[in-house]
């Protein structure tokens, strides 16, 4: 994930924009995160699991604390190059076709197990109308894309505030605007700044923008002073996300320093590298696309996925047979959601709406 942030770059839509590869490192560690999460919801239908491992898998919700680290990591290089629509575009087209897919399947769920039948007003969720209409997604796990499309948003108005390119500079200076910002949003009970500062995990996204555009020892020297603020709310929002759970004290610092250390260290260390992995290209592009389908994976693990196996235990399955079909039937979707769904449903909307095809191969995009 290697990039160097220009010094300046003025925006074209038929300017040339750098190619930004994928990190083995970052695709690995997303994977970890996913399955850490998975492992979470789906711990929780035996007990037959050794205690340790238990244990292990319960702290599975902090998965998403090291989505989001790795999100303002990845996003960021995203926007470089782009105009705020084209970054929009770009976001749209990577959520929009997988979270309609799997709502649709989790629709399909609840109408198999004879639950209530959707009102009128639910099928916003569909398409995620939802987030802005209050209503609830059909898909549990979606209250995350609340705290990513904000984010997203955060960056749209970054790239029209810097009119001639983003550089490293106004990167900087704009985490620590928000970081100032999300410590006076802290400070008061007023909801609409705590919103547009994405609540407990903001230190997070900025955490990762910052060990993102560190692709250099000096790059890395000057957002030092920033990333230390954001490393220690970080650290803070981490050790409230455990504060609810009857853990010793000591358990809560290690494990949030765990987190902590472990995606700055990977994070870093893809920034950093200049070298492409000496990895065989197998090895690569399998990683490669496991990472890419840990998202439709995290949107139907759950609903769909532990809906399937729930309906396969009322007739009379064994645990182990209902986990099998279920996590299978998540995997195989998941895997033609990237080879074959995503790609199919992203030229059609392109085709809809007219827009135009990306102008630059990057591999880094989350």
């Amino acid at each position: 994930m290697s990039v160097e942030i220009p010094s300046a770059s003025p925006h074209s839509v038929d300017a040339p924009r750098p190619r930004v590869p994928r990190s083995v490192g970052l695709d690995l560690l997303r994977i970890v995160a996913a399955l850490w999460v998975v492992g979470f919801h789906w711990s929780y239908l035996t007990r037959t699991l050794p205690d340790w491992l238990y244990e292990f898998l319960r702290e599975g919700y902090l998965g998403v604390d090291m989505f989001f680290m790795l999100s303002g990591a990845v996003i960021i290089h995203t926007a470089v190059g782009r105009t705020w629509n084209e970054f929009a575009r770009s976001r749209f087209l990577r959520l929009f076709p997988v979270y309609v897919l799997a709502s649709a399947l989790v629709v399909v769920v609840l109408v198999i197990s004879g639950q209530a039948a959707p009102q009128a007003e639910d099928w916003l969720a569909l398409i995620g109308l939802q987030f802005w209409t209050g209503g609830q997604p059909f898909i549990f796990a979606a209250w995350t894309l609340a705290y990513e499309v904000g984010f997203y948003v955060l960056v749209a108005v970054l790239i029209l505030a810097s009119p001639r390119g983003l550089t490293a500079a106004r990167i900087r200076v704009a985490c620590l605007i928000f970081l100032l910002v999300w410590l006076l949003a802290s400070a008061t009970s007023f909801a609409p700044l705590q919103f547009v500062t994405l609540g407990i995990f903001g230190p997070m996204f900025v955490f990762g923008v910052l060990l993102g555009t560190s692709s250099s020892l000096a790059a890395l020297r000057a957002n030092l002073p920033v990333m230390i603020v954001a490393a220690a709310l970080t650290f803070q929002s981490l050790l409230l996300r455990t504060a609810g759970l009857e853990w010793s004290e000591t358990r809560r610092l290690v494990t949030a320093a765990l987190i902590l250390v472990v995606c700055a260290a990977v994070i870093l260390g893809a920034s950093l590298r200049a070298q492409p992995t000496r990895l065989p290209a197998r090895v690569v592009g399998f990683v490669t696309l496991v990472s890419l389908m840990t998202y439709p994976i995290y949107l139907l693990h759950n609903d769909f996925g532990l809906g399937i196996t729930g309906l396969l235990l009322d007739r009379g399955a064994s645990v182990w047979v209902a986990y099998l079909v279920g996590g299978g039937l998540v995997l195989a979707i998941s895997w033609a959601s990237v080879r074959f769904i995503e790609p199919w449903a992203r030229g059609r909307l392109r085709a809809l709406f007219g827009w135009s095809a990306p102008g630059r191969a990057g591999g880094a995009s989350g």
